[in-house]
């Protein structure tokens, strides 16, 4: 989504804009199976997390499949889904000069998943490559005198 997803709470559908009128449940499969869920407060919260983070598309990865070197490496690797990461780099090509947000939401097991198929963190390792964080910050390693290296 190129605009944050909605927030998910008891009053309200979230996600994808058009849930709204969809209503469309954050849990997928807990109708038709019967489940009921006790602490939705945390699926929401975690949810919510999840899709307040701003990705981008690592270009310099990008730039680099593109060029005859990188087109060379692809060529030579088969992948299991050629058109799946034909499509992948397609919609990276795309999306390469603006951040967006990867959609998520859960199963009646409580596992969450992104809502996004071709470009995401849970995908292969074309695509969770292909991904940036948006906004980025210093790892920090915390030592036992409350020190911080960077």
């Amino acid at each position: 989504m190129l605009c944050q997803p909605k927030v998910w709470n008891e009053e309200s559908f979230g996600g994808y804009l058009s849930n709204q009128s969809k209503g469309v449940d954050i849990i997928t499969g807990i109708d038709y199976l019967n489940h009921s869920v006790k602490n939705k407060n945390s699926i929401y919260k975690a949810v919510n997390y999840l899709n307040s983070i701003k990705f981008c598309i690592n270009k310099n990865l990008l730039y680099f499949l593109q060029s005859d070197q990188g087109n060379n490496i692809l060529n030579n690797i088969k992948p299991d889904d050629e058109l799946q990461r034909y499509i992948t780099l397609k919609i990276a090509d795309v999306y390469q000069n603006t951040y967006f947000y990867l959609n998520t939401h859960a199963d009646w097991r409580g596992r969450l998943y992104t809502q996004s198929f071709y470009i995401s963190y849970q995908s292969g390792d074309l695509s969770s490559a292909l991904l940036n964080f948006e906004e980025g910050e210093t790892i920090r390693a915390s030592l036992d005198n409350n020190e911080t290296v960077s």
